[in-house]
């Protein structure tokens, strides 16, 4: 499960023909999706995660979350 801020994938680095075509490549092979969902919180039980809540309540079971967040590049030139 894929859970997305923004109204598709990859909206602030890609065109919608690109988006798309990486949704559709992923669902065919079994990734689902939740766009312009915000997390709200982590679940957990025992020390473990078990699922992400979203800002409307509802419970998206889990066994492990990886969060990817952006921020600006870190670089020298000279």
């Amino acid at each position: 499960m894929v859970i997305e801020r923004e109204p598709r994938i990859l909206a602030r680095v890609a065109c919608e023909t690109l988006s798309t075509f990486f949704t559709d490549y992923h669902r065919a092979r079994g990734v689902a999706f939740e766009v312009g969902a915000v997390v709200h919180s982590f679940v957990g039980r025992g020390g473990a995660v078990t699922g992400v809540r979203l800002a409307g309540g509802r419970v998206i079971d889990c066994d492990a979350v990886l969060v990817g967040v952006g921020a600006p590049p870190n670089f020298r030139i000279g």
